[in-house]
């Protein structure tokens, strides 16, 4: 089974990290990028607070033995 977890990359020209999104979304089939309108998250690497935009915005595909919880 695989699993799937949403991801912003950080806008800082410095960092361009990607990390987990905090904002539940449930089912990630058909994530339509308009759920993240006016919202924003802090990048964990350098607190630059970043909107998520179609351009910064993925979600990732896992399978059963990879450790997605390490990607932040």
């Amino acid at each position: 089974m695989n699993s799937k977890v949403l991801e912003i990359q950080c806008t800082n020209p410095n960092c361009k990290r990607w990390f987990k999104s905090p904002f539940t979304h449930g089912n990630l089939d058909g994530f339509n990028i308009n759920a993240f309108k006016g919202l924003k998250a802090q990048c964990p690497t350098c607190g630059k607070m970043v909107a998520g935009t179609k351009k910064n915005v993925r979600v990732r595909l896992f399978d059963d033995h990879s450790q997605f919880n390490k990607i932040s």
